[in-house]
């Protein structure tokens, strides 16, 4: 709820009429923050959502900010997907959560 509370904008994701993930974007000075949380619904169809999830991230990175977040650590299929989706996945963030639990992932500012 905190991330849809703090996001310039939020969807949902309908799969066959029911919600199956939001996803959203917070925008700071620094970086732009996507986020998406989802149910395993989601992941049977992949296809659908690199085509819809490329479309909205070009629709988002225009700023001259980076986009950046973290991901768990432990999490190989979200890792696939943002590495699929051209971001980099990055170093192990410090002091948030148990020791070694996230990584940072983040794609370049995109100048238009």
């Amino acid at each position: 709820m905190e991330s849809i509370k703090v996001s310039d904008e939020a969807w949902a994701l309908l799969v066959d009429g029911e919600v199956e993930a939001v996803f959203g974007l917070v925008r700071y000075p620094a970086a732009h923050v996507p986020w998406m949380r989802c149910s395993a619904v989601v992941g049977m169809h992949k296809r659908a959502l690199f085509t819809d999830a490329h479309a909205w991230l070009s629709s988002i990175h225009i700023a001259t900010v980076p986009l950046a977040n973290t991901v768990a650590a432990g999490n190989s299929e979200a890792i696939a997907t943002l590495e699929h989706l051209g971001f980099v996945i990055g170093d192990i963030v410090p002091n948030h959560g148990p020791e070694g639990s996230f990584r940072y992932f983040f794609k370049e500012p995109r100048n238009v």
